[in-house]
């Protein structure tokens, strides 16, 4: 029952996470001023929004309770607070940098999750699609990155 509540506790801390992620990409959405960032911050957003959804409806099939406290915010504070600061000084190169830490830090916990012993199939699939749409996104902000820098 224990190696249950690990997971369970680690799935919402995922939960969490993802609330958090989805916010930050909104308002970047809200204060950036290239189209194609937009694009690419909102697209995020719905994406990590779809995501909590899908990690509640597993949390609850594993006989969780959806968690959403203030947790994770102090993980991801500092990342919105250089994020903020690139935005004031229309840095998109450092800003798309920032993000990138944001989604790495994201693919950390998922692997960390990942790792436990005995996971459920069905979460396992969950967390790797997931997982694996966020390195997607990362490789797509690398290439975004080198425009910049181009």
């Amino acid at each position: 029952m224990k190696r249950l509540e690990r997971i369970l506790d680690k799935m919402n801390d995922l939960l969490i996470m993802n609330s958090e992620a989805e916010k930050i990409y909104f308002e970047l959405v809200d204060n950036t001023v290239e189209d194609n960032l937009k694009t690419t911050f909102r697209e995020s957003g719905f994406e990590r929004n779809e995501f909590g959804r899908d990690l509640k409806l597993e949390i609850l099939n594993l006989n969780g309770q959806p968690r959403y406290s203030e947790k994770a915010k102090s993980d991801l504070y500092k990342y919105w607070m250089n994020l903020r600061n690139f935005l004031l000084f229309e840095d998109e190169k450092n800003l798309l940098h920032e993000v990138f830490n944001l989604k790495a830090i994201s693919v950390k916990k998922y692997n960390e999750l990942l790792s436990e012993i005995s996971l459920p199939l069905s979460t396992c699939k969950l967390l790797i699609r997931q997982r694996d749409a966020i390195e997607d996104g990362m490789v797509m902000l690398k290439r975004q990155q080198e425009a910049y820098v181009a």
